[in-house]
């Protein structure tokens, strides 16, 4: 009687949990770099645009594969945990794998033995994830984001001597743009510089590093519509990163990185990051960095500048490698560039495009604004008011009304419609005609 009266009583407190929490939507995901490894340091973004949250809501990260570090502290996350807002219903955490996964754990007595387990027992799994308020009561659904094990595997076995990973996982392409993450991976055994294979460098006494000497090729459009050509070269106009074996902050920022199975990876972050500032040393530059054409200073450090960005067309990546401080280089690299789609313009429409007082109309919005949320709609007629809400995700909100029973039959020759975000700012505001019965 006492056992079932203990298991009675979980399922009741299971049920009051349950019942205390809220699911709201899953986040996109996007990881920077686009291929990474359990020991690199890697930005996972979680745009949470669609997925029902209050804008600038305080989230934290549960993770419970490969393993769980914040295990027990449900109804009060732990600030490791928490999530960086970036605005714009963005968050963001950078954390290295093998460091984050370490802590607060006691199967793994070293980094290595975790090392190994993420490298081969953890197979396909990924990080299986919900995103939370810190008591819990808020929760996105479950979600993964996959590791890269297959992508670098495959890579190395498929006997090509470089490929680009471009955008995110399940939607890598070779033809890279400006704003989203790339990653080039070069395999060890087939890519040569001077003769011999990378590996073959990397086996040798005194290897150092593998460093890329590397520029863009585009055209840039002055507001006064000069056409202004930018290509791989040391002289301005320039939009390079060079190889300087004098500046540790250059060295670290542009080598190679050996990633497993015998694979040098080479990460760009998001090219328009990459090809905007230029580490120096300290003497040269009190900041650390000096910028090119493509970057400005913004709270102390660099940033992208989004006026030379709009007007930038690229048309290829050109790159050499360089091993040592010069010792061998190759520069036969080019690889062209994609077309960046801009998220379209606002769009709004209704159906039926003639309606009388006695229709039922739908209002419909496409493309939103990032941060509008649930939009809300208003229809004024003479003395009749009444509302409701457009519902959807960012690409399309709809939300329909029954003017027979709104409207009353009103022999007024037009509406007024007031469309608003979750913010309470007018994003349409229009006068709908009213048809007669017979027309």
């Amino acid at each position: 009687m006492k056992k079932h009266t203990i298991v009675t009583l979980a399922l009741l407190l299971t049920s009051v949990v349950a019942f205390a929490q809220e699911e709201v939507g899953n986040p996109k995901v996007y990881t920077v770099p686009a291929v990474f490894y359990p020991t690199d340091e890697v930005t996972f973004y979680f745009d949470m645009a669609d997925a029902g949250l209050t804008e600038g809501t305080d989230l934290y990260w549960w993770v419970w594969q490969p393993l769980e570090p914040d295990a027990g502290n449900w109804d009060n996350s732990s600030d490791f945990a928490k999530l960086e807002y970036m605005g714009d219903n963005m968050y963001k955490k950078t954390f290295v794998p093998v460091d984050y996964f370490f802590q607060n754990q006691d199967r793994f007595a070293t980094k290595d033995e975790l090392l190994a387990f993420m490298e081969s027992d953890w197979g396909e799994a990924g990080y299986w994830s919900r995103l939370k308020t810190k008591d819990g009561s808020l929760q996105s659904g479950v979600f993964c984001v996959e590791h890269n094990r297959t992508e670098i595997a495959d890579f190395a076995a498929s006997g090509a001597a470089v490929q680009l990973f471009a955008g995110q996982k399940g939607e890598y392409t070779e033809k890279w743009v400006m704003n989203k993450p790339l990653s080039i991976l070069f395999n060890g055994d087939v890519q040569t510089v001077g003769g011999k294979t990378l590996n073959e460098w990397a086996a040798q006494g005194g290897f150092k590093y593998f460093g890329t000497h590397a520029g863009l090729h585009g055209f840039y459009t002055t507001p006064d519509d000069e056409v202004i050509e930018y290509d791989f070269n040391d002289n301005p106009p320039n939009l390079n990163q060079q190889f300087n074996v004098w500046r540790p902050g250059c060295i670290e920022k542009t080598s190679l990185k050996n990633i497993g199975n015998g694979v040098w990876r080479w990460n760009l972050m998001l090219p328009q990051e990459y090809f905007c500032y230029n580490p120096v040393n300290l003497d040269e530059d009190p900041r650390g960095y000096v910028l090119t054409d493509m970057g400005m200073d913004q709270n102390g450090t660099w940033a992208v500048n989004p006026d030379f960005t709009g007007s930038f067309v690229a048309e290829s990546i050109k790159f050499g490698i360089v091993v040592n401080d010069w010792e061998n280089a190759q520069f036969d690299f080019e690889f062209k560039a994609g077309t960046a789609e801009p998220y379209p313009d606002p769009s709004f429409s209704f159906f039926p495009s003639k309606v009388c007082s006695k229709d039922i109309i739908t209002f419909i919005r496409q493309y939103n604004g990032r941060t509008d949320g649930e939009l809300t709609w208003t229809v004024t007629c003479g003395d009749s008011e009444f509302g409701g809400v457009m519902d959807g995700n960012r690409d399309k909100r709809q939300g329909s009304a029954n003017l027979l029973e709104g409207l009353g039959g009103t022999t007024e020759k037009s509406m007024h419609l007031v469309v608003k975000n979750v913010k309470g700012a007018t994003v349409v505001e229009t006068d709908i005609p009213l048809t007669s019965d017979d027309e």
